[in-house]
């Protein structure tokens, strides 16, 4: 047992590379470990600008991990931004922190026209973590040197204050590679190839069989493209029988594609459902957060009252 951190930036619906790389693994270690799951809105601000969006999108990104199967009696969840105090230790944390360190974690020299928010995102993301005494951050095997970041920071601060955070370890889900998008890159907004967990039956239908973002001039890397989003999706059984099939000229990759429509549909058909119970009781939503808020300073109280104390800022 432990306590895990993770976060999701505030942007948008949670697409299938979060469902399947952060938001099922926790949902299956819930027993094991205790979760805090930060909704990380102070990262989202240079990217939505626009507050009721923001807004929406915090109960929204909520509502989909209830819907999901998120415990709020075994993990916490809480609003980024709720935890007024997180600003203070971002300032203790930068004291031990240079700026050529953050420009090349950044790539700051080719990312020329970067917000000094969206810069500062190392700083932060390090903030949640050792705010809460985390033994864990739950992260994927591309976020490693944001990890060793965390780990650095952290024994900096030791060494000028005494030993007072634990350095974090990691939790990788337990993933072959990682989820593929409409184009055969990593899923992510970033490229603009991603299948959202609330697409509705028929857009879905659509996104996978009409071609929009699955076009291919390279025969083999559709087959591998599909195969690899079927392979997250569908039984061992099953997919090893599609997948002779393809090999065999039994079935085509429409075929292929018609099988991973119904493979997704299948299970993100409970999860439309009950968003769509949840998302009506913006009340309910907001008092999860609240609740999350609350559990998460019960546990960081006396932590973050004396690392902010170590470096002489009043708590």
């Amino acid at each position: 047992m432990g306590y895990v951190i993770t976060g999701i930036r505030a942007t948008g619906i949670p697409h299938l590379g979060n469902y399947v790389g952060s938001i099922k693994p926790i949902i299956g270690l819930q027993n094991e470990h205790t979760f805090f799951q930060v909704v990380e809105d102070l990262h989202a601000v240079s990217h939505v600008k626009k507050a009721d969006i923001l807004e929406q999108n915090i109960l929204t990104i909520t509502a989909c991990y209830l819907a999901c199967g998120i415990n709020v009696e075994k993990s916490i969840i809480w609003r980024q931004s709720q935890a007024k105090e997180l600003t203070r230790i971002m300032s203790v944390l930068s004291a031990c922190t240079s700026p050529e360190e953050v420009d090349e974690l950044m790539d700051r020299q080719n990312n020329q026209g970067m917000d000094f928010l969206s810069y500062m995102y190392p700083l932060l993301m390090a903030s949640d973590t050792l705010m809460v005494n985390a033994d864990y951050v739950f992260v994927e095997v591309d976020h490693k040197n944001g990890l060793a970041f965390i780990k650095n920071l952290a024994e900096r601060f030791n060494n000028m204050y005494g030993n007072i955070l634990r350095v974090p370890s990691p939790i990788h889900p337990e993933l072959k590679e990682m989820i593929k998008g409409l184009d055969g890159r990593k899923m992510s907004k970033s490229y603009n190839n991603t299948i959202t967990i609330l697409e509705s039956e028929e857009r879905l239908h659509e996104l996978i069989m009409d071609s929009e973002g699955f076009t291919f001039t390279d025969e083999n890397v559709e087959k591998e493209t599909l195969l690899s989003l079927l392979s997250t999706f569908s039984s061992m059984e099953e997919y090893d029988s599609i997948s002779a099939s393809l090999k065999n000229n039994e079935i085509d990759c429409d075929g292929v594609r018609e099988m991973l429509f119904l493979s997704i549909n299948k299970e993100l058909n409970p999860i439309r459902k009950k968003f769509a119970e949840i998302i009506k009781h913006p009340d309910y939503i907001q008092n999860v957060l609240d609740n999350g808020l609350k559990k998460m300073r019960e546990h960081s109280e006396s932590h973050i009252e004396k690392m902010l104390k170590a470096a002489g800022v009043y708590y």
